[in-house]
């Protein structure tokens, strides 16, 4: 109506398209060399069992949540997100995860063994607060689901 067009643009979560077969511009082809998808497998190295298993047992936790969230590998953490927003992060390190919890501080969060630590100047650096929580053990995995759970009820 009135020369108006409504677009809604739909994109699946996971596309296999290559922008080579779009065009053949030689800018675009320099560019596609550097753009790069990242996996969960990227974030480990060979001999990173420890925290593998850990990662393993925390990912399936949190994937039965809800059934809308999703494994989101990026360069320096892998996400978890509901659509466009992320729940929680994980860095992963060699016999560790470093879980960030997005939009909260310690006091936001009940934490009743006091094992979570704010991000100093979090806020000044990514514009919102976040609070760490480290897994060091297969046994920390309840601990993180309980402290996640706390902000998916708060926002999602």
């Amino acid at each position: 109506d009135h020369d108006l067009i409504l677009f809604n643009q739909l994109k699946s979560p996971e596309t296999s398209e290559s922008i080579k077969t779009v065009t053949k511009d030689k800018v675009i082809e320099n560019v596609t060399r550097e753009v790069r998808k990242y996996t969960v497998d990227d974030h480990f190295g060979d001999d990173w069992t420890k925290s593998w298993g850990i990662y393993q047992s925390l990912r399936d936790r949190i994937l039965i949540i809800d059934n809308r969230i999703v494994e989101s590998p990026r360069s320096i953490y892998i996400g978890f997100k509901i659509g466009k927003s992320v729940l929680c992060g994980v860095h992963v390190h060699k016999s560790k995860l470093q879980l960030w919890l997005g939009r909260t501080k310690p006091t936001d969060l009940k934490d009743p063994e006091k094992r979570t630590v704010y991000r100093e100047k979090s806020f000044e650096h990514y514009n919102q607060h976040i609070t760490d929580f480290f897994l060091k053990e297969s046994s920390d995995v309840d601990y993180a689901i309980f402290l996640i759970q706390q902000l998916y009820k708060k926002y999602f």
